[in-house]
């Protein structure tokens, strides 16, 4: 037992003077370093020995080893736990980043384009009369659907503030003005002020969804205890990208893959046109409907996409069934449609139905064709733009939880 123990403390000092000298190698003397190297041989020469039961003698030799190496490598004892600490947080940082940058990514889907295969933020209106569920479910269906309820009861009469355009006003800052990430939407009824927790992009989505509702608050005048706003809103799908896939090969038909919007040039000019200040490029997520060499074509009246004169989806490796329920025109699924119809296509349109993909690169469609600017509104995607292929949703916990087909 003794003979173990003590050979286990040598190791023990031997690893600390590797590392240590790893860590100070630029900063010792070479005297030092020759020290080091002695010191080194020695604890080694230690280790291999045979020890005696209670072996004092070997206790002192240990001791003097473990003071000269403490002398060339002074450090306080006191925080020595929390020295290592730091080193294990900071090497799993290292790690995380590099798995991050070289591995997988996570990503979040904000919009609609891929609906119903992939679902951005949506807020769902509730009728005014059902009240929110306990606390209990609220922190269930956060935890695991992400998804919020929200009710706004007027505590005062008055009609919802106006700008002079007749619109009304809603201010986003921070979540209790300092959190990140987090925001709050402010607005105000007569005299009364009112927060929710969320975005105005959240009622936007909303009011998207049920424009009856933005009519009703621009005019109506609420009395107290009227239900100003009842709804649910749920988080996007968070996805992992695979970012290793496409340093080995090119998009394969039929794939969700993500993409950067760098030098793209009608993007960006969408961007400025709607007012957005474009600095650096965003992410775009879509599947994959056609490769370099490639001929794609949409027909009048007709949910399929064809490429060199086949449906898409037929003769393609691993059944993608997938496709079969985008032609089903069911389920949320409506075909696919030409560019026109979008109000910014200019790809497969009606008076130009084809179109054959330049080299090196990939042409990018939404699932749900009818509501997604893609490659029929700015083109190709150049391989120097791909990413990665969207993998596999890992929360919420909904029907779509899983790989991505």
């Amino acid at each position: 037992m003794f003979s173990n123990k003590i050979k286990k403390a040598a190791k023990d000092l031997q690893h600390f003077i590797q590392k240590k000298t790893r860590y100070n190698k630029d900063l010792l003397s070479e005297e030092e370093l020759d020290d080091v190297e002695v010191l080194s041989k020695e604890v080694q020469a230690f280790s291999k020995k045979d020890f005696k039961k209670n072996d004092t003698e070997a206790q002192e030799e240990f001791a003097e080893l473990e003071k000269r190496a403490l002398k060339l490598f002074p450090i306080n004892t006191k925080n020595v736990g929390i020295i290592e600490n730091v080193e294990v947080f900071f090497v799993a940082i290292v790690l995380a980043l590099a798995l991050r940058s070289y591995v997988l990514q996570p990503f979040k889907i904000p919009t609609h384009s891929m609906r119903p295969t992939l679902w951005g933020i949506s807020a769902k209106a509730v009728d005014p009369s059902t009240e929110k569920p306990n606390v209990l479910i609220q922190l269930k269906d956060a935890v695991f659907h992400g998804t919020t309820h929200h009710r706004v009861v007027v505590q005062e009469p008055g009609k919802l503030k106006m700008n002079p355009f007749g619109e009304p006003i809603f201010q986003q800052s921070r979540l209790f003005g300092i959190i990140p990430f987090l925001n709050e939407t402010s607005f105000q009824i007569g005299k009364q002020k009112y927060k929710i927790w969320g975005s105005i992009g959240d009622l936007q989505e909303l009011f998207k969804e049920n424009p009856d509702l933005f009519k009703e608050i621009k005019t109506r005048r609420y009395e107290k205890g009227d239900v100003f706003l009842n709804y649910t809103r749920s988080e996007g799908d968070h996805i992992f990208v695979n970012k290793i896939a496409y340093h080995f090969r090119r998009p394969n038909l039929g794939e969700v893959f993500v993409f950067s919007t760098e030098n793209i040039r009608r993007i960006n000019q969408s961007r400025r046109a709607s007012g957005e200040q474009v600095i650096g490029s965003q992410y775009y997520i879509k599947r994959c409907v056609g490769t370099e060499g490639d001929t794609l074509e949409i027909k009048q009246d007709d949910p399929h996409l064809y490429v060199n004169g086949e449906i898409l989806g037929t003769g393609l490796k691993n059944d993608y069934i997938f496709f079969d329920g985008i032609y089903s025109m069911d389920n949320g699924y409506h075909g696919y449609v030409y560019g026109d119809e979008l109000g910014n296509g200019l790809f497969l349109t009606r008076y130009n139905p084809k179109y054959t993909i330049p080299d090196r690169s990939s042409w990018a469609m939404g699932d749900n064709s009818r509501n997604s600017s893609d490659s029929r509104a700015w083109g190709r995607v150049p391989d120097d733009n791909l990413v990665g292929t969207a993998f596999i949703v890992h929360w919420p916990f909904t029907k779509r939880w899983g790989l991505i087909k």
